[in-house]
């Protein structure tokens, strides 16, 4: 309030892989730190004292989330948490320039869409849509939403970006689409995958979320398995960009095992060469990459990706390897528990789902962790009343015990 200037608002947590993805790339991009200057930034750690409070009063709905803030505490708006820089950067300008909120940009786009000016679209098209959390979709239809604003949009670009994230936020259990709206999808990926500029602009979409664009943009058949080969194509020139880091190499990896499942069936046998490509690309981010932050965003992915493969016995290799590097090794043990289970071993699993508890520090992870344990024990352990109530004693706050055991 004092210096008048807006409030850029990070909530995150140490143990988090998009967090720390988020610290080491965007967060040391010299244009993003050039053009947040004039803001001030504020880290909100998850697991520091009143921030649960915080997070319920701003509506967050997980970590990370960035926030642009008025000096008055009002939302200008929630940034795509993937740490886009030229995307994040465009929306500082805006805000910068004097955007307005996002709240009455988004009703005037759906009621007078020709009234909005350029600031105002570049507002809406660097929305976080997935972090909204009922604040302008009230109704959860994102999809929907997103596909007014593609239909209202100024220009094919912005129209194929809000349509392609349309694309990407439909639920598994959505209706297909009608023949008529695969050939506009199928339409709107072969624009992007023609044009460099939007292919690059709309790379986390596509990648991201590769498997559900995919099916919702074909039928299963022929047509699916044309389209998934151009789409293939499109990940594979993202594969020669220079400057592509190493978390963004293990997601095309696993945008390719999506697009190869979409077509070919869930239980299809993986390529060959697919898998020595994944185990290739896991075995360089673990050896090359020495950053703290940048481990702690791709070890859990890499573990993922192998696991993926079913190469479940690297997976778990490369999370005991990690437990000693990492400085959140708590962590990783939900994953270890997981793998332990898959193989049979119930004792294995509950070991490292309460040393997982054991080991979590702050408050809000604690809870978090402790949960996990609780549920273990329910699943994996349910004659052993004893050891359940004990856990969920330690877990639950004093306060609401009585509540619990009611």
């Amino acid at each position: 309030r004092e210096q008048d200037n807006p409030v850029l608002l990070y909530w995150g947590a140490v143990w988090c892989p998009p967090c720390n993805r988020l610290k080491a790339g965007l967060f040391r991009d010299p244009d993003f730190i050039a053009r947040t200057r004039d803001f001030i930034p504020v880290y909100l750690d998850g697991d520091s004292k009143g921030a649960q409070a915080w997070g319920e009063r701003f509506n967050i709905q997980g970590y990370p989330t960035l926030i642009v803030l008025r000096p008055d505490r009002r939302e200008i708006t929630r940034l795509f948490s993937s740490g886009d820089a030229a995307q994040v950067e465009a929306v500082l300008d805006a805000v910068r320039r004097g955007g307005r909120d996002i709240e009455p940009i988004f009703k005037d786009a759906l009621t007078q869409p020709r009234q909005l000016s350029a600031d105002d679209w570049t507002l809406l098209a660097g929305y976080g849509w997935s972090l909204d959390n009922g604040r302008l979709v009230e109704d959860g239809d994102t999809t929907g939403v997103l596909a007014r604003l593609a239909a209202a949009a100024p220009d094919g670009p912005l129209q194929r970006r809000f349509a392609l994230q349309s694309l990407a936020a439909r639920k598994p259990d959505s209706a297909p689409l009608d023949a008529t709206g695969r050939a506009a999808a199928r339409r709107t990926l072969e624009t992007v995958f023609a044009t460099p500029a939007e292919l690059q602009g709309n790379r986390d979409t596509l990648v991201g979320r590769a498997g559900p664009i995919l099916e919702a943009a074909s039928a299963a058949g022929a047509e699916r398995v044309q389209l998934a080969g151009k789409y293939e194509a499109a990940l594979q020139g993202f594969g020669t960009a220079p400057k592509l880091d190493t978390s963004e190499r293990l997601s095309l990896a696993g945008a390719e095992i999506d697009l190869f499942r979409a077509h070919a069936g869930a239980k299809a046998p993986l390529p060959p060469a697919l898998i020595s490509k994944v185990k290739a690309e896991v075995a360089r981010a673990d050896s090359e990459t020495k950053d703290r932050y940048a481990r702690q965003s791709l070890i859990s992915s890499a573990a993922h990706l192998l696991s993926d493969i079913d190469d479940k016995a690297g997976a778990e290799r490369l999370l005991k390897a990690e437990l000693t590097k990492s400085a959140s090794p708590y962590y990783y043990m939900p994953s270890l528990a997981k793998l332990a289970e898959l193989r049979g071993d119930k004792t294995g699993a509950l070991t490292w789902l309460r040393r997982g508890y054991e080991t979590s520090e702050g408050p809000a992870s604690r809870v978090q962790w402790g949960v996990n344990y609780v549920e273990g024990l329910i699943r994996l352990d349910p004659g052993d009343k004893a050891a359940i109530r004990k856990a969920a004693a330690q877990v639950v706050p004093p306060t609401m015990r009585a509540e619990f055991q009611g």
